[in-house]
């Protein structure tokens, strides 16, 4: 595995087929909970067939967090 310091990748995938469905690099200073809704109101208005689709959403525990779980449900 590569890695870029100063850097985070951020991915959302369809993990059935294993497919990336959105990807986005950002500073490693950038807000990741901002990332994640960004990237998946970005997801929503490119493919909304696909987001409905969507019946379960995983990510590291530091987006276990009341303000980012609610908004994703």
């Amino acid at each position: 595995m590569t890695s870029w310091i100063g850097y985070k990748l951020h991915v959302i995938a369809d993990t059935r087929h294993e497919i990336q469905v959105a990807v986005s690099l950002t500073r490693a200073s950038a807000s990741e909970v901002k990332e994640l809704k960004r990237m998946a109101s970005g997801l929503m208005e490119r493919d909304p067939a696909l987001a409905e689709r969507c019946s379960e959403f995983s990510a590291d525990r530091g987006r276990d967090q009341r303000p980012t779980t609610s908004s994703s449900a």
